[in-house]
């Protein structure tokens, strides 16, 4: 059997298309924390989940795009952090003040961008495409200019740090892991679980 082949993709930053922009994506890395682990009557350490790695995404655009360049570091707090922490109302308005004047209210969704790939993995068997959605949100944390030179793409490579992450393939949600809501689910089974009453 062939394996499947990523056919097409584009990805959409706060609901803006970046098709024929989007050079590359670099998707987070799922890796659990753990702690090694051995009490009398085993033979061996065992290792025990403490957590998740920190989820990071980078993508790479064709060019330098302001829209987002103007996010860098906003949803990370480092501009006006206390709106994202619930204010009193006079900040609120301030705040709402400034997003306007550089034309980001809309990018801001709970103090989080939110990220959508979309794309389409070719069954040579089945002669069909499987749909695939990946959809994060998260903070800009590095934008990387990279070098100039005369007649060639000056790419803008962005780094997020992200607080969300969910994957559905052929409208089968595979995973979904909520940092603020402590959810970890994988194939429906919140692995966290009972873990959020305490």
């Amino acid at each position: 059997m062939l394996p499947k082949v990523l056919k097409n993709f584009n990805l959409f930053v706060d609901g803006r298309g970046y098709a024929g922009r989007v050079q590359e994506v670099t998707l987070p890395k799922l890796a659990l924390k753990t702690e090694e682990f051995q009490m009398g009557g085993l033979d061996t350490p065992v290792q025990i989940d403490v957590g998740m790695e920190k989820l990071e995404s980078e993508f790479t655009l064709s060019e330098y795009d302001p829209f987002v360049i103007k996010m860098f570091g906003i949803a990370d707090n480092s501009f006006l952090p206390i709106p994202f922490r619930g204010v009193a109302e006079p900040i609120v308005d301030k705040l709402d003040e400034v997003l306007d004047r550089v034309g980001l209210r809309d990018a801001i969704s709970n103090g989080q961008i939110a990220f959508t790939l979309r794309g389409g993995l070719g069954d040579e068997i089945e002669n069909k495409t499987i749909p695939v959605v990946v959809h994060y949100e998260g903070s800009v944390i590095e934008l990387d200019f990279g070098q100039w030179k005369a007649g060639e793409n000056a790419p803008l490579r962005i780094r997020l740090a992200l607080r969300y992450y969910r994957l559905t393939m052929n409208g089968e949600e595979l995973v979904e892991i909520d940092v603020d809501n402590r959810v970890r689910k994988f194939n429906g089974d919140d692995q966290i679980g009972i873990g959020r009453l305490f």
